[in-house]
């Protein structure tokens, strides 16, 4: 089912090549992506090479990431602690939030 429709904000992104857990690797980081409705979701990232002649751009490659929840303004539990790729990902000058604790929703 596609629902882009619920999908604002900046889909295109920039990949930082790093070495991850042993393997080399490209991050891209969506600083500007929301989704406008509550649910459940996931999100399907395609590559293409765009320095390709023509104008067709036929995708190179396609994964899924997994399901995430979008709240309700009400039922938000708050936000986790960055993972060690956020930090990671800061420290190599990418413009990310980092939180070194847990933040829970204020009642």
């Amino acid at each position: 089912m596609k629902l882009t429709k619920f999908l604002v904000g900046q889909r295109e992104a920039q990949p930082t090549v790093m070495d991850w857990e042993g393997s080399k690797s490209l991050i891209c980081v969506y600083q500007d992506l929301s989704v406008k409705q509550e649910g459940y979701f996931f999100l399907r990232y395609r590559t293409f090479d765009i320095t390709s002649l023509g104008t067709d751009h036929l995708a190179e490659a396609e994964c899924f990431g997994g399901k995430f929840r979008v709240y309700s303004t009400k039922e938000f539990p708050g936000l986790n602690a960055s993972t060690d790729l956020t930090k990671e990902l800061a420290l190599r000058g990418v413009r990310v939030n980092v939180r070194e604790s847990e933040r829970k929703r204020r009642r």
